[in-house]
């Protein structure tokens, strides 16, 4: 496989992509290609406790490989051989083969649900008034074809050589056509204004069980001695995605909790009670990374990770991911200009978030209800404030006690805010993972009085990030397209985006 970036350089850009927890510390020993854990559960620190050497034989036995040597193999022919691919406009997805036998219905649901994606990120740039109509065509056409993938096909597709999708499963010209013309529009740039002349290919891996996914990254380390330092950890058992080189590597189960030290196979589904949850998750962590990678690295992660929240709440109604707030993760001092704090290697979850007064309702009104209650306990907190609107409490993890937090929490200005202290750390990482959610759909549906024109200045914006030719930093992009308005201040007053939508928010029942 092409080094395309070093694991340690992947990782960090897609740690920018994580909301922004403010807990303790763990051990320096949390990995560097960590994007995310899978569980509550915890392995223990200290030795290896996973025979990761075990587990690479295993992956590799499994699929006839015998009496492998490290110096012998390389993995993207066993990547051509084992697993099935589909390319699927901005994404290559790849499965493996043998878990097709079981959970084909996994992959063609991810790859529906990547695909739909595509259509809810034309709806957002349409006000813009970019023509679509080739590319929405297209794009029906490959729905079209997903949804007509019957399982008894890709079960057979089990017993055989890994290879396109397309030629396995005998699609039609008109089909392949679309294919080769999506793949190359999305990883072009064409589709979404944004046109580079080297495409840019983004290869997910979806692995159906936990058993595939910690021994796949234990092939990684094995044919990369160098490498096993990253991908040879025993919390590699509780991660819900990692990277190799600039390919992205996605569990579709969770791992158990309590999970028993050295075990890394058992693992529990995405979608028992909750049918699109696995669906959420692929496409959270896909479009993170297709809009990092379009925006590259010009624009902040949080608000990336804003704009993937926001889609997955327009696509499915609602958000029920584990993939950022309160993580409890390792954390720096770093200052981002769009949130503050900082998360900037990962690190391992502590507890369950997903019961949390911020989880209950899943975002389906963006939180501005739970944002309008965090405000009024705020502006009681100090009765006096001169700008009641930019107060805010959070609460202490025991729910008992409550503290005030003051905006701006965006821009430039947000570097200076003051974070509450640790024991407020859970609650003030899912209020800013709200927060910027709730600002994002504002600016999108709100800001300007009315949908039509708020619409068609946040196609604007978004097209304009992605330019890579474009003038000026984030921040002036927003003066530009608003009323020369900066996105906030250091008062975060009614002369400031941030300021405007507190107002907003403040007005609210």
């Amino acid at each position: 496989m092409p080094n395309r970036m070093e694991p340690m350089d992947a990782s960090l850009r897609f740690a920018r992509l994580l909301a922004l927890s403010l807990a303790a510390a763990l051990p320096a020993q949390a990995s560097p290609v960590l994007a995310t854990p899978a569980t509550p559960s915890v392995a223990p620190r200290g030795e290896t406790q996973i025979d990761f050497e075990k587990a690479a034989r295993n992956f590799l036995a499994a699929r006839g490989v015998r009496d492998p040597a490290p110096d012998g193999l390389e993995l993207e022919p066993l990547v051509e051989k084992h697993f099935v691919r589909a390319r699927l406009g901005a994404f290559e997805v790849v499965f493996p083969n043998s878990g097709l036998a079981q959970r084909s219905e996994d992959l063609k649901l991810a790859a529906q649900a990547l695909l739909e994606a595509h259509g809810r990120w034309f709806d957002w740039l349409k006000p813009a008034g970019r023509d679509q109509k080739a590319h929405r065509e297209d794009l029906a056409t490959l729905l079209a074809w997903v949804k007509s993938w019957k399982t008894p096909a890709l079960t057979k597709l089990a017993a055989q050589d890994g290879g396109d999708l397309g030629k396995l499963l005998g699609a039609s010209d008109a089909v392949k056509a679309a294919l080769e013309r999506f793949e190359a529009a999305m990883q072009r740039g064409e589709a979404i204004g944004a046109a580079r002349e080297t495409p840019q290919r983004l290869r997910l891996y979806l692995l159906p069980t936990r058993r595939d996914f910690v021994e796949f990254m234990a092939v990684i380390g094995w044919l990369q001695p160098d490498q096993r330092a990253n991908y040879w950890l025993d919390a590699a058992a509780d991660w819900s995605q990692a990277h190799y080189n600039s390919d992205q590597i996605i569990a579709l189960e969770y791992s158990v909790p309590n999970r028993p030290a050295g075990v890394y196979d058992q693992g529990m589904g995405m979608g028992k009670d909750d049918p699109t949850l696995l669906q959420q998750q692929v496409v959270q962590l896909a479009l993170n990374e297709l809009f990092d990678t379009l925006y590259q690295g010009r624009v902040p992660g949080a608000f990336v990770q804003g704009l993937s929240m926001n889609l997955v709440i327009d696509q499915f109604g609602e958000i029920n991911t584990r993939i950022d707030g309160d993580l409890r993760a390792r954390v720096t001092g770093k200052r981002e200009v769009f949130v503050p704090g900082g998360n900037k290697d990962g690190g391992l979850l502590t507890k369950n978030s997903a019961d949390t007064r911020w989880r209950a309702e899943r975002g389906k009104d963006h939180w501005f209800k739970l944002l309008r209650q965090s405000q009024k306990e705020g502006e009681e907190l100090d009765r006096a404030a001169k700008n009641r609107a930019a107060l805010f409490a959070v609460r202490s993890d025991d729910g008992g006690k409550r503290e005030l937090v003051r905006a701006p929490f965006l821009g430039s200005a947000a570097v200076a805010t003051k974070v509450p202290p640790e024991a407020f750390a859970g609650d003030f990482a899912e209020f800013l993972r709200a927060y910027k959610s709730a600002f994002i759909h504002w600016l999108q549906s709100k800001a300007l009085n009315s949908e039509k024109p708020s619409r068609e200045a946040f196609a604007r914006l978004i097209a304009k990030l992605g330019d890579s030719g474009a003038s000026g930093d984030f921040e002036s992009v927003f003066a530009e397209l608003y009323s020369k308005q900066p996105l906030s201040n250091a008062e975060c007053d009614k002369d400031c985006l941030e300021g405007e939508f507190l107002l907003w928010l403040q007005r609210q029942k």
